[in-house]
């Protein structure tokens, strides 16, 4: 009796390890609320065309001029799927705030529109086909957490990055310090 209560004391951290790990993939192994880093200004605006899932071209470059905000997700990341609710929030308290969701996955095409057509997002969204984005190639920059948020200023370039959850009131206030 006493030899299997160390052997089941000796398991613990394994089993403490299996169960964080399990615990990191059921939750899609997206940032955590408020983690994440703000970045200053890039040098050149941001080139970027994505398709819909109905094979409509967006060109970033088409919103300069004025504020934008690029919700970068992955389809799969329940952290994604959360975020969606705080953004639903601010585009009702600023129905003039344009976004484009921005998935950053590999082979985003075959799960997008099954995404859309799920969540119904109020705005329009889109992959990189070459799948820049992803690998960190892109004017973006690495994107090394899902949900990303990237503030482009009226001039197209990037004003902040976040990586993870945010509020609606945290969003505003991010678009807002950072479109000054």
């Amino acid at each position: 009796m006493v030899s299997q209560d160390r052997q089941a004391r000796a398991d613990r951290p394994s089993n403490l390890l299996y169960w964080l790990l399990l615990l990191c993939l059921c939750t899609g192994c997206g940032a955590s609320a408020g983690s994440g880093s703000r970045l200053g200004s890039e040098d050149s605006p941001v080139e970027l065309t994505l398709i819909t899932p109905t094979a409509t071209y967006i060109d970033v470059g088409d919103y300069r001029g004025e504020p934008l905000l690029l919700f970068v997700f992955a389809t799969f990341d329940v952290n994604s799927q959360a975020a969606l609710q705080p953004l639903r929030e601010l585009l009702e308290r600023r129905p003039g705030l344009q976004v484009i969701g921005v998935a950053a996955q590999v082979s985003a095409r075959p799960l997008l529109a099954a995404w859309v057509d799920a969540l119904n997002p109020s705005f329009p969204v889109g992959y990189e086909p070459d799948n820049r984005i992803s690998s960190g190639d892109s004017t973006l920059g690495e994107i090394s957490t899902v949900p990303t948020w990237v503030v482009l200023r009226s001039d197209g370039r990037i004003g902040a990055k976040y990586g993870g959850y945010l509020s609606a009131d945290l969003l505003g206030q991010l678009i807002d310090e950072y479109t000054q």
